[in-house]
């Protein structure tokens, strides 16, 4: 069933997890555990579980991607920082 990405994405596949209709992957077995449902629905629309978190507490949906954007980027850099360095 193809993924129609948008403000309700994670919504639709939520219910498909809730008819029983969502698997692991092509083929796979359907999934059970509700947080494996919330991380596949999360992953196939193309959002962060911190920005899910962060709208729980109160961000908009903007700001929220903004904080993870930024924290990646970070992340990122400093990723880079401790591979480059050399070892002893």
């Amino acid at each position: 069933m193809p993924v129609h990405k948008g403000p309700d994405c994670v919504g639709e596949e939520m219910s498909r997890f809730k008819k029983g209709e969502l698997h692991s992957g092509k083929g796979g077995k359907v999934v059970t555990s509700p947080n494996q449902a919330k991380a596949i629905s999360l992953s196939v629309c193309g959002k962060s579980k911190y920005t899910e978190k962060l709208q729980s507490m109160g961000y908009s949906e903007k700001v929220a991607e903004q904080i993870t954007a930024m924290f990646a980027e970070s992340f990122l850099k400093n990723s880079k920082k401790l591979s480059s360095a050399p070892s002893m």
